[in-house]
């Protein structure tokens, strides 16, 4: 089996700052050496991939929207969860 397939394997749902939500998935194009690169030594280091993105997809929510429309999103989830 190869270092992606067992990082394929071990995939789980990365963690979010908003629990209530599910996560959504998009497509990022990268190059191609590099990505199996970033593959080889997450591995080798015992680094989660998809839990890095995840804090780095949070980092730029956080960077770029707008802090009246985070708490905005976040109160429409506190409720959403409060529902029967």
């Amino acid at each position: 089996m190869s270092a992606v397939e067992k990082q394929k394997e071990g995939r789980k749902t990365p963690k979010s700052t908003t629990q209530n939500t599910m996560p959504d998935c998009f497509l990022v194009y990268y190059p191609t050496e590099k990505l199996r690169a970033i593959q080889k030594y997450s591995i080798k280091k015992g680094v989660d991939l998809e839990e890095n993105v995840a804090t780095l997809m949070d980092a730029l929510y956080k960077k770029l929207v707008p802090k009246e429309v985070r708490e905005y999103i976040e109160e429409s989830e506190d409720f959403k969860a409060k529902e029967p």
